[in-house]
């Protein structure tokens, strides 16, 4: 299905300016989606003039989402009872099935319900219902609608709003091992703009092991081929050549494979220079990664279970289409691990045969 975010982002911001004052509403106990979603359709209320107020009957209990809320200084106002409405003309749900809330029903109208559930069908009057089960997460809707928006925001205010929205994003993609086309798309646009220290904070890791949006592009390109998994990440900064090893060391954890390779074109100078740089990573102690390397390309190794290469492409620096260039690299990378996994009981018949030959000079010296 083709979804439309420049219709959404019209429909919603039209929705919103019939109301005057409204009501945002976290249902049950508020998660890092929930919490995300909320504060990013606050802030597009106020930037509408539209007053807008999160509230939530359920107090946070994971410290986690405490720190995300402390650390974003996110407006959730925490109440042990209802709230007086009076002061609201409409409210918003976002990260819930049901957009019925029994202190509020049939006084004000909800205006927005925005979910990545499966729907429900319900007796009641919704002014705009996005419900979009193609997406891992409310997040991922929210900042789709959000990018096709001209939002004059504050820096930091969009960086507060794109850090929660990435985190929701994470957390409900159980660390983008679920996450879906909508959700790479939607990390492709909000991770530039993130904090990766409020993140790393969250996830309790160095600032530099989690490349989230390079991390979610791994995901989403990876190829498993018998029981290696290949993936490209494109074209990256030599400023971020490290992450290449992090995501190969994070998806050989995470996946079940028995080698992992993880590549990029790395520019540098200026984008003036260009090398394919390759971090592989296996699995087993037994496997010679080395060989496996160096049949590749024979200036490059591996010492136990980590290993790399890099090919110089500086020759490609003056093609005219990037996007064809990485095709062509991309397909090449895969193609010849491809080979070399087919060839391997062949490499590995041939690898024994060389540990026998060095044991037994060792015995016969």
């Amino acid at each position: 299905m083709d979804i439309q975010f420049t219709t959404l982002s019209k429909q919603l911001t039209a929705t919103l300016k019939q109301y005057r004052h409204i009501l945002i509403v976290i249902k049950g106990s508020p998660d890092p989606d929930g919490i995300a979603s909320s504060f990013a359709l606050k802030v597009l209320c106020d930037t509408l003039d539209i007053p807008a107020a999160i509230i939530a009957t359920t107090e946070v209990s994971l410290v986690q989402n405490k720190q995300l809320i402390t650390d974003l200084s996110i407006p959730i106002t925490f109440l042990d009872e209802p709230p007086d409405i009076h002061p609201y003309d409409a409210y918003i749900i976002a990260d819930h099935q049901s957009a019925q809330v029994e202190y509020i029903k049939n006084k004000i109208p909800c205006t927005v319900h925005i979910d990545h559930h499966v729907p429900i069908q319900e007796d009641m009057q919704i002014g705009l219902n996005i419900t979009l089960e193609t997406a891992g997460a409310t997040s991922t809707i929210v900042g789709l609608i959000l990018k096709e928006l001209p939002l004059a925001l504050d820096a930091a205010l969009f960086k507060n709003i794109a850090t929660a929205l990435v985190w929701g994003i994470q957390t409900d993609t159980d660390g983008f091992t679920k996450a879906q086309p909508l959700d790479y798309e939607a990390l492709t646009y909000l991770s530039p703009y993130s904090d990766p220290e409020v993140i790393s904070r969250l996830i309790g890791t160095a600032v530099s092991d989690q490349p989230i949006g390079l991390t979610a592009k791994a995901i989403k390109n990876k190829l498993l081929y018998k029981d290696w998994l290949i993936a490209g990440i494109g074209f990256i900064d030599a400023s971020k050549r490290d992450a290449i090893a992090l995501i190969a060391d994070f998806l050989l954890e995470k996946e079940n494979a028995a080698l992992v390779a993880v590549f990029a074109v790395v520019e540098s100078d200026g984008k003036k220079g260009l090398m394919l740089d390759v971090s592989v990573r296996v699995r087993e102690e037994t496997f010679n990664l080395d060989s496996l390397i160096k049949q590749i390309n024979p200036n490059g190794g591996a010492r136990k279970f980590k290993g790399a290469y890099q090919i110089n492409l500086d020759y490609f620096t003056h093609c005219p289409d990037k996007h064809l260039l990485w095709e062509v690299v991309n397909a090449t990378t895969l193609q010849i691990f491809k080979t070399q996994r087919d060839a391997m009981p062949v490499i590995e018949l041939k690898n024994f045969f060389d540990r026998l030959k060095s044991k037994l000079s060792h015995i016969f010296r």
